[in-house]
């Protein structure tokens, strides 16, 4: 599965859930490094619309550290 196919169960299922909250329980203990974190934020969050500029770089971070698989 891709993570779009997971993106679009999360959606489907929790529709009113804001983007930002989907993005946290599809990649807790996915492994996904910051690149691929960074890059899936940007295709899937909209800047002024799901989250302002000041705020990227820590919700990047928060992400990051919650992708980390618990077994490494």
């Amino acid at each position: 599965m891709t993570f779009n196919d997971f993106w679009q169960k999360r959606r489907k299922l929790h529709p009113g859930e804001p983007k930002y909250i989907s993005l946290c329980h599809i990649l807790q203990f996915s492994g996904e490094d910051k690149m691929e974190v960074n890059k899936i934020f940007t295709t899937y969050m909209k800047v002024g619309v799901d989250y302002d500029e000041p705020e990227f770089k820590e919700m990047i971070k928060y992400l990051v550290d919650l992708s980390k698989d618990p077994n490494e």
